[in-house]
């Protein structure tokens, strides 16, 4: 009876792994992808001393600078 439970629970184990670890390309971000070369990425963050929110949106700002593929907005 035991051996059988362990089975059971091994089986569905299994399926729940391989089925949540699947990779299904979302249509939206496809979509998304041909209309916009640019990545966009908002940072939520909590920081209530302005320094350390000074010093976060500078550098955003340098790496949005740096490159074009990506942009980044703190929020």
């Amino acid at each position: 009876m035991k051996g059988s439970i362990k089975k059971a629970f091994c089986i569905v184990m299994i399926t729940f792994i391989l089925t949540s670890c699947s990779i299904i390309p979302d249509q939206n971000t496809a979509v998304s992808k041909k209309q916009s070369s640019k990545i966009q990425l908002t940072l939520w963050y909590y920081w209530d001393i302005a320094k350390n929110q000074q010093e976060l949106s500078n550098l955003i700002n340098q790496f949005n600078k740096s490159q074009n593929k990506i942009e980044v907005k703190a929020s």
